[in-house]
């Protein structure tokens, strides 16, 4: 490997691992490792259609550990309406290139009692469109986690509550292009009781994963499995480590000299470098199961 390349690679590390927030054109993710990003808490209505907004503005907890992915954030229930994590400014305004695209995110919740208002909400447009769709299973009780993965197509969501229409390709793209609110639901109780946990918020394009290089058991090196993983961190680094003479050290090569993944317009170049490494941890965050 060229001397120039390794301590670069050791510098980058700890700034790639203290990263909260990824945003590219593939991309975007609140990982609420260092604090809470601007995500707050609201109240709305129960039941739908989540326009009426009740109190806004709310500061979540920050807990630094304990999450599915390092920090979470969490929010106790502070009423007898419907509450959601929303999403700051930096998320909201023109998302066309979301869809067809994936909304992840990771929930727990101290009482799971209630699934009225189990939803995530995208809404926007002119005039205003809600899009509702269904949060299944329940979260479980912390420490747990459940993942949920909601492809931003049509079949996925529906207009206004989890039980109206479905809404259309067209729908969707309208809300997209002026997207004022992505809200995601905290309310899973009965009563006045729960803390809902909130971690690892990404939108990602499920065929564009350039840190995807491993199976999950590391069994057949070089073939994705679609799953990101420290199956695909322990493979990129060994191969990224290997002797420059080494064949199996192109399984590193996943982007081109200036750091472009595939999906970017760049693709290996037949060169291990820094670009390779920066492409691997951008998307290894963005991807990350």
């Amino acid at each position: 490997m060229p001397r120039s390349v390794l301590p670069l690679a050791c510098a980058l590390i700890p700034a790639l691992l203290s990263a909260t927030t990824t945003q590219s054109a593939l991309a975007q993710s609140s990982r609420f490792t260092l604090n809470a990003e601007g995500w707050t808490v609201i109240d709305l209505a129960s039941g739908g259609p989540y326009t009426n907004v009740i109190s806004a503005g709310i500061p979540p907890a920050w807990n630094a550990a304990g999450g599915n992915f390092g920090g979470y954030i969490s929010a106790r229930d502070p009423s007898s309406n419907a509450y959601f994590l929303a999403a700051p400014a930096t998320w909201l305004g023109d998302r066309s290139g979301w869809y067809n695209r994936r909304l992840r995110f990771s929930l727990n919740t101290t009482l799971n009692n209630w699934a009225g208002d189990r939803v995530a909400l995208l809404i926007g447009g002119s005039p205003t469109i809600v899009l509702a769709a269904t949060l299944s299973p329940l979260p479980p009780a912390p420490p747990a986690w459940q993942r949920y993965d909601l492809p931003i197509a049509a079949g996925t969501w529906r207009i206004g509550t989890q039980n109206g229409s479905p809404a259309s390709e067209a729908q969707i793209r309208a809300v997209l292009a002026s997207l004022s609110a992505l809200r995601i639901s905290a309310e899973f109780g009965s009563v006045v009781e729960e803390t809902t946990g909130l971690d690892s918020v990404r939108i990602f394009n499920p065929a564009a994963c350039a840190a995807d290089i491993s199976n999950t058991d590391g069994d057949v090196p070089g073939q994705p499995d679609g799953v990101v993983d420290n199956g695909d961190f322990s493979a990129f680094f060994a191969a990224f480590f290997l002797p420059e003479n080494d064949p199996l050290r192109l399984e590193a090569d996943i982007a081109d000299t200036d750091g472009l993944s595939e999906a970017e317009g760049g693709g290996p170049d037949g060169m291990i470098d820094n670009g390779d490494f920066t492409a691997f941890f951008s998307a290894f965050f963005a991807c990350v199961g």
